[in-house]
């Protein structure tokens, strides 16, 4: 096809372009890749949440080997009481870095008692009875634990106990979400903050009173069967501070109890920050970039918009297509994206009133993960990212102007145009061998438990993870027979098809616009139009009126309009 195509001079997005625009976008780059540097910096949210994962998980990994109640049990009586509630740098290495504020808690939930109701399986024998295999509000045991309840009775508020929870009594969603408290996602399933919790003063006094009551007590609940087959999950979670990092860390470590009786252990430590009540340069800094990223993308909505809206209007007559295209989403989505991280940012009420002194005496007031400043930091770290990306495809898309980039941008954005209908019978086929992947290895393989994991697993192992097939069992037919036929589907078709696509394109572009690469040598007036603001443009024309190609003499930009 392409052997029949001319060259058209194509030269019409040059007038979209101006230097003026590439400033804007670089300006916005420079600041964004600071405030992103300065907010996370380089390796010290890790080396945070790897001080508590390591301290907490125990010598050697002991809480991810956890398998059973009894090892659940050990893990919770002697590494957990070691690591939170020991003073001495000695015995605790958590606490020898890290400032440990507000309460420990330890949760349970459970199921009913099991009944044959519960049974999935119809036509069982009525003396068969199960236990329901998900904790629900509809599932939740909520009746008192009267053997905790004869124990804990006479030490309510003892010792570093907290005075409000108690373990035997079933603590509902509601009272849980006024304590700031949300869901959690586990390996089985996502868990409402209700159950049966106790808390302990992380800065107590007598921290050694605490430890031993907190020994005792877990033995005594231990004796007492509070956890049971009738356990779905148990919930540890405390507020840690890393003076040194400056980080907040809310950390949850999870113990599922599924109806295979066998533990599964999980564990997440968050960050964030209080930036701007630190008396630091940093949070200066912050300030300072943000401040002055505020005219820049105003510039984006005053002018680059406008700009490329009559652009559009000129060319098309139809303005609109600006704005539901690519550039004009990237635009709007750049100014609507630092709207948002702005607003979180200083006038959320978090990073407005409380400062890193002031979070600490309020959590100390009672049980608080604060694990929703978090989420919002993490959230803002995205926003930044998504910023970051916009701004660079803009950027790039400037670039167009050298006329090999345009060649090589125009040929993929053809050649992706061709291959989104392509995609309509690929994809299809691709979630096929998904599900297959998903139903064949799912009972012993822990990567496609369930179908997020396994499309993940699956463009694993189109990249090249062969260790995921290994475990497979390699030498099993269907095995074999699996990975031939992805492969031929990927290396051999979509792969090929997506090259051939790729160069018919390139071929066609590079004949349509840049057959004669000396004819689309820049101007002293192509110079101007693109350095200049169309002010100074129209004066230096006016004192060089002989650099106005005679096909422009007629534009609506030119300078002798």
């Amino acid at each position: 096809e392409f052997m029949t195509q001319r060259d058209r001079r194509v030269v019409g997005h040059l007038r979209r372009s101006r230097l003026c625009s590439v400033c804007i976008y670089a300006v916005l780059f420079v600041l964004t890749c600071l405030s992103i540097a300065w907010t996370r910096p380089k390796s010290q949210e890790y080396m945070s949440s790897l001080g508590v994962s390591t301290s907490v998980s125990g010598v050697k990994g002991a809480f991810e080997g956890i398998r059973d109640p009894g090892a659940a049990w050990n893990w919770l009586t002697h590494t957990v009481s070691t690591e939170l509630l020991r003073n001495t740098s000695s015995l605790s290495s958590l606490r020898e870095t890290n400032y440990l504020t507000g309460w420990l808690r330890v949760r349970m939930q459970q199921v009913k008692l099991a009944s044959h109701a519960e049974c999935l399986q119809h036509g069982l024998p009525e003396d068969v009875k199960c236990f329901s295999e998900f904790y629900t509000q509809s599932s939740a045991e909520k009746s008192d634990l009267e053997d905790v309840q004869s124990y804990w009775s006479g030490i309510v508020g003892v010792d570093g106990r907290s005075n409000e929870t108690v373990p035997w009594k079933f603590m509902t969603e509601q009272e849980a979400i006024h304590q700031q408290v949300g869901s959690e996602a586990g390996q089985y399933q996502r868990y409402d903050p209700s159950g049966y919790a106790v808390d302990y003063n992380l800065q107590h006094s007598n921290l050694t009173a605490v430890y031993e009551a907190f020994v005792a007590d877990m033995i005594a609940l231990r004796n007492a069967s509070w956890i049971s087959r009738q356990t779905r999950a148990v919930h540890v979670t405390f507020l840690a501070y890393n003076p040194a990092y400056d980080y907040w860390m809310p950390t949850w470590y999870m113990l599922e109890f599924p109806a295979n009786g066998v533990v599964r252990p999980s564990a997440r430590v968050q960050l964030f920050r209080s930036v701007f009540h630190q008396g630091k340069a940093m949070g200066m800094r912050q300030l300072v970039v943000d401040m002055v990223r505020i005219p820049f993308v105003a510039l984006v909505l005053l002018y680059q918009v406008t700009f490329e809206a009559m652009s559009e209007w000129k060319q098309s007559g139809k303005a609109w297509r600006y704005f539901l295209g690519p550039r004009g989403l990237a635009d709007l989505g750049i100014i609507g994206i630092f709207t948002a991280i702005f607003f979180d940012r200083y006038l959320h009420d978090f990073r407005s009133h409380i400062s890193t002194v002031g979070l600490a005496a309020e959590a100390s007031k009672g049980y608080s993960v604060e694990s929703w400043h978090a989420d919002i930091y993490r959230l803002n770290s995205v926003f930044e990212a998504a910023l970051l990306c916009l701004v660079v495809w803009r950027l790039l898309s400037f670039m167009k102007v050298n006329r090999h980039i345009f060649l090589i941008w125009q040929t993929l954005s053809s050649s992706l145009r061709k291959f989104v209908r392509y995609l309509t019978v690929f994809l299809p086929v691709l979630a096929g061998f998904i599900l297959l992947a998903h139903t064949y290895w799912r009972p012993h393989l822990a990567e496609f438990q369930t179908l997020p994991s396994s499309a993940t697993s699956v463009l694993m192992m189109l990249l090249g993870d062969d260790a995921i097939a290994q475990r497979g069992d390699a030498t099993r037919p269907g095995t074999v027979i699996y990975v031939m036929g992805l492969y031929c589907l990927i290396i051999l078709f979509a792969v090929s098809s997506w090259t051939a696509v790729l160069v018919q394109e390139y071929q066609k572009t590079r004949v349509a616009a840049g057959f004669r690469p000396q004819e689309y040598t820049w101007s002293e007036y192509d110079y101007v139009s693109w350095i200049l603001p169309a002010a100074l443009k129209k004066a230096y024309c006016v004192i060089r009126p002989s650099i106005v190609p005679s096909e422009d003499i007629d534009d609506i930009d030119d300078c002798n309009v």
